[in-house]
C-alpha cells in the first residue's frame, strides 16, 4: 500500500498525487470487531485483498475494488492498511465522518500492534491539513518522520512542509524540505518544492539549481 503525497500549486491548495488518487464508493463497511485474533492466513488474504482493490481502483474498476476491500475488512477488520484505504475512499466521497472514523482507527490499530506506522501517520495527517486541522496534521507528521523503521520519511517531511505553506509558515516549511533532502537529496518532490519557494523569492538562481 502507498503513501501519499500532496502537491502544492499555487495558492497553496492540496491535491492528492499516489497511485491511491482514484478511490471509489461504498466501503463503509459496518463489520464489528471482535475479541478473536484473525489467523495468518485470514491476515496474508485481507493485506492482498486490499492491494488488489487498489490496483482495481487504478483501472477504474471501481465495483471490484469495492468488493475487494469490503472483503478485506471482513478477514481483518483489525488491518490498519484496510482501515486506511477505507478512510482514503470515503475521503474522496467527501464522507468526512466516516473517513476520519477510519484513519482514527488505523492509527489506533497501529499504536495497539506496537509496530511502526509511519505510512499510517503520513497519510492521517495529509488527510488533516486537507480539512485544515493543522496541529493535529503537524502530529501526525512529527509521528511519521520520527518513526525509525519507517523508509518515507522524506514524504513525511515534503508532506508536513506543504502543510506549513498550506498556513504561510514559509520558514517552517523551508526546514522540513531540507530535513527530506538530508534523508534523500534526489528526493523529487522536496526538490520542486525548493525551488518553488526561492523562485517565488525571485532568487532565480538557486530556483535553478534546485
Amino acid at each position: 500500500m502507498k503513501d501519499l503525497y500532496i502537491k502544492r500549486t499555487l495558492p497553496f491548495s492540496l491535491t492528492i498525487v499516489a497511485l491511491l488518487v482514484l478511490l471509489i464508493s461504498g466501503c463503509s463497511s459496518t463489520t464489528p470487531e471482535n475479541d478473536q485474533v484473525p489467523n495468518d492466513g485470514l491476515i496474508r488474504a485481507a493485506e492482498i485483498n486490499a492491494e488488489l482493490g487498489i490496483a482495481y481502483m487504478n483501472q477504474g474498476k471501481m465495483d471490484v475494488a469495492s468488493r475487494k476491500l469490503e472483503k478485506a475488512l471482513g478477514q481483518n477488520p483489525r488491518s490498519p492498511n484496510v482501515h486506511s484505504a477505507i478512510g482514503l475512499l470515503n475521503e474522496r466521497l467527501k464522507d468526512y465522518p466516516t473517513a476520519d472514523k477510519h484513519y482514527k482507527r488505523s492509527v489506533e490499530l497501529t499504536a495497539k500492534s506496537g509496530v511502526g506506522g509511519g505510512r499510517i501517520f503520513n497519510n492521517y495527517g495529509r488527510y488533516l491539513c486537507s480539512r485544515k486541522q493543522y496541529a493535529k496534521a503537524r502530529e501526525l507528521f512529527s509521528r511519521a518522520y520520527q518513526d525509525k523503521m519507517y523508509q518515507g520519511k522524506e514524504l513525511a517531511y515534503t508532506n508536513a512542509g506543504i502543510c506549513e505553506l498550506q498556513q504561510n509558515n514559509v520558514k517552517e516549511a523551508t526546514s522540513l524540505f531540507r530535513a527530506a533532502l538530508k534523508v534523500r537529496k534526489s528526493y523529487s518532490p522536496a526538490l520542486y518544492q525548493m525551488a518553488q519557494l526561492y523562485y517565488n523569492e525571485k532568487t532565480y538562481q538557486l530556483a535553478k539549481a534546485y
